[in-house]
């Protein structure tokens, strides 16, 4: 249920091909299906290779350690990318919100920034500074080109995008200039030119009164 045409095809492709998303388990993924918070800690705890096997129980009361989703949302919480919501729940089988999803792909992909321009539709959310470096990032674009609509549900399709755009941002390095060397300088003192030794032999007195001579012929 996945084809070439959807604009988030290779992004859910390369997280197939690394095992980090199956979909429903019967060859459907859903793409369009908005994304339960558990299923969304599963792809983020397998995309940060989070270790999911010995993990501290975060002790949520509505994820006992049956749940199927337990120990990636425990990872995720050992790691404090998530903390639950109110009354010490998780809500693993809520949709997740795209403002819930800023502070999460945020947080665990360690992403910093702040971007130029604002969404229209952010101003007094919880998740405007979330929101806002996520764009400084490019992991979005938001839902149109001046919205980002933080209280409606992340779909299947957009989270597996917005964790590779993730993935690219976090892996991003600053490259710095190469420093031009000066030019070295010959340490190599220059020789000065010899001064040859040879006194200069003042002509005889002979040689000077012949010389005196032939000047007064």
């Amino acid at each position: 249920d996945v084809s070439k045409e959807n604009v988030h095809y290779n992004d859910i492709m390369a997280l197939v091909e690394r095992g980090i998303i199956e979909g429903y388990g019967n060859g459907v993924f859903g793409p369009a299906d908005s994304i339960q918070r558990g299923h969304a800690a599963k792809i983020i705890a397998g995309a940060l290779e989070l270790d999911t096997e010995n993990v501290e129980d975060p002790k949520f009361n509505d994820v006992p350690q049956t749940h199927p989703m337990y120990k990636y949302i425990a990872a995720l919480a050992n790691a404090d990318i998530v903390d639950g919501k109110g009354g010490n729940n998780f809500d693993p089988e809520a949709t997740l919100t795209r403002a819930e999803m800023a502070k999460i792909i945020t947080v665990a992909f360690e992403l910093t920034g702040e971007a130029e321009e604002e969404f229209t539709d952010v101003e007094g959310s919880w998740a405007k500074a979330y929101i806002s470096t996520l764009l400084a990032n490019e992991v979005t674009t938001g839902k149109t080109a001046t919205t980002f609509a933080p209280a409606e549900d992340v779909k299947r399709e957009q989270l597996a995008s917005f964790v590779v755009r993730a993935e690219k941002a976090a892996d991003k390095e600053v490259i710095e200039p190469t420093p031009v060397d000066p030019t070295p300088v010959d340490p190599t003192p220059v020789a000065p030119t010899p001064v040859d030794p040879t006194p200069v032999v003042p002509p005889t007195l002979d040689a000077t009164a012949d010389k005196l001579v032939a000047n007064l012929e």
